[in-house]
């Protein structure tokens, strides 16, 4: 992919390799994405903002990892760092056995936190963060229910993965993953970048809810919303 600039697709989508290689795919591999019309091809490298596919078309990388590598797919500075320290410390479990790394991340995190925010927890995803914060939440405030809201990540589907293997799921209402835009009963719906609906709709009963907000790329929660008391 040397001297590759800008994206060019040169084939029908998906080209035939990516075509042989997503039927294989299909047979051994459970994955959220079996049409495959979002992503119509299978990588065979990335450099810098570039996809390139097994059939040499290439693409813009606008997903980026979902937002993990803003440098880029293969910066030599984050590749040396990586490689130093798994030359050093290998793979472990850093709750299990910690290093000095991990510390001096751990302190800087507290150093630029909001106030109030003193310690942290290390999460491999997302998904894994947001599930012990919800469980933190209802255990800390012994409130069963979770405020969410529609168009973030989260806030759709992890409350319901969650809830299949703990007790959330007694409490819980209809949820499914990745569905903002349906309407189900049992929920309480606030109009999108109103901030006054959602601070109505999370205000009702005695005492506030715990709350999940995380918001996606480009989909930003109104101004004004993460200033109302939690």
């Amino acid at each position: 992919m040397a001297g590759t600039t800008y994206p060019a697709v040169r084939t029908e989508l998906p080209g035939p390799r990516s075509r042989q290689l997503l039927e294989r795919l299909d047979r051994v591999l459970i994955s959220s994405l079996t049409d495959h019309d979002e992503v119509p091809f299978v990588e065979a490298r990335k450099s810098d903002w570039v996809i390139e596919d097994v059939d040499g078309n290439t693409f813009a990388d606008h997903v980026s990892a979902w937002g993990t590598t803003q440098l880029g797919a293969t910066p030599r500075s984050v590749l040396r760092a990586v490689t130093e320290a798994q030359a050093r410390y290998g793979m472990e479990i850093t709750d299990y056995i910690p290093n000095e790394p991990e510390l001096e991340l751990a302190e800087l995190l507290v150093r630029i936190a909001p106030p109030g925010l003193s310690r942290v927890a290390v999460g491999v995803s997302g998904t894994l963060v947001v599930e012990g914060g919800v469980k933190l939440a209802r255990e800390a405030t012994g409130r069963p229910m979770i405020l969410t809201f529609y168009g973030q990540y989260h806030g759709e589907g992890t409350y319901l993965t969650a809830g299949v293997s703990t007790d959330l799921a007694e409490v819980t209402t209809q949820h499914a993953q990745y569905v903002a835009g349906a309407r189900a009963p049992g929920r309480a719906r606030a109009d999108r970048g109103r901030a006054d609906r959602a601070r109505a709709r999370g205000g009702r009963g005695a005492d506030p809810v715990p709350a999940v907000l995380g918001p996606s790329p480009g989909a930003l929660p109104p101004v004004g919303l993460e200033a109302h008391p939690r």
